[in-house]
């Protein structure tokens, strides 16, 4: 079994040595690599003959670029929603206003929100976060389980959009 083993590598390093091979996680070039793990990433290497289907980064850029539009898009509500903080630091008069029944309530801070808002903005940095972590064992995950975490992360952006239209209504 050891004998098949390092013929298997052998024969991947032979096959390296003048190929333009990627590697299918991170798209390393692989050209002369003589071990059977990426050395940008580590994802085990192999040859095969498998079918011209999406490669395994596909989901990982995926999830990398739902979470990058969803934190931008609690990140510009965070700003909007401190936009309305700042006109009450402006105008020190605003509180009184709303007491006396000049001006209305939705004029004031809504903290409950911003917290709320800071904390989605937070767990979305976090999932983003921990997906980049997860890049090298990303390739050895089942099919699956990389579809069911790149769709998740994707779709994230909807998600955020339907939380805020429920927050907000």
């Amino acid at each position: 079994m050891a004998d098949s083993n390092s013929n298997s590598r052998e024969i991947l390093a032979s096959f390296l040595a003048n190929s333009d091979a990627r590697c299918p996680s991170c798209r390393y070039a692989l050209r002369g690599c003589m071990s059977d793990k990426c050395p940008e990433c580590g994802c085990e290497l192999g040859l095969a003959v498998v079918g011209a289907g999406p490669s395994t980064s596909t989901w990982w850029f995926a999830a990398i670029a739902g979470c990058g539009v969803a934190a931008l898009i609690t990140l510009l509500l965070l700003v909007a929603l401190l936009d309305n903080v700042a006109g009450v630091l402006r105008n020190p008069w605003l509180p009184q206003n709303v007491r006396s029944g000049f001006t209305s309530v939705s004029e004031l801070p809504q903290w409950s929100r911003i917290f709320i808002v800071v904390a989605l903005n937070a767990f979305i940095g976090l999932l983003m976060a921990w997906v980049i972590a997860r890049r090298r064992a990303f390739c050895q995950w089942s099919r699956r389980h990389r579809t069911w975490v790149g769709l998740v992360c994707w779709l994230s952006p909807a998600i955020v959009l339907a939380f805020i239209a429920w927050l907000t209504r």
